[in-house]
């Protein structure tokens, strides 16, 4: 198995020939880039990722609602319930 160093300097040949370098990252861009608490936000970066986005259904309200939600007409309101 090939050892890895992060900071360490790679080269890589592209489709056309011409020879690219890169750099190895420690599997944190956060630390890589020097930002304050690399840890905390790597987490939070991870933890929104992992959230999984389920739009709801739009629904076009054209007369007030009793919730207060979505009133007036005609609006486009996400998650709203017909009532």
């Amino acid at each position: 198995m090939n050892e890895t160093t992060t900071g360490e300097t790679r080269y890589i040949t592209n489709e056309i020939g011409e020879e690219m370098t890169y750099t190895v990252g420690s599997g944190n861009i956060f630390a890589d880039l020097g930002v304050d608490e690399p840890e905390e936000r790597l987490k939070k970066a991870q933890a929104t990722a992992a959230y999984k986005y389920e739009p709801q259904p739009a629904v076009i309200v054209t007369e007030p609602t009793q919730s207060g939600g979505c009133s007036g007409a005609p609006f486009l309101c996400h998650g709203a319930s017909r009532e």
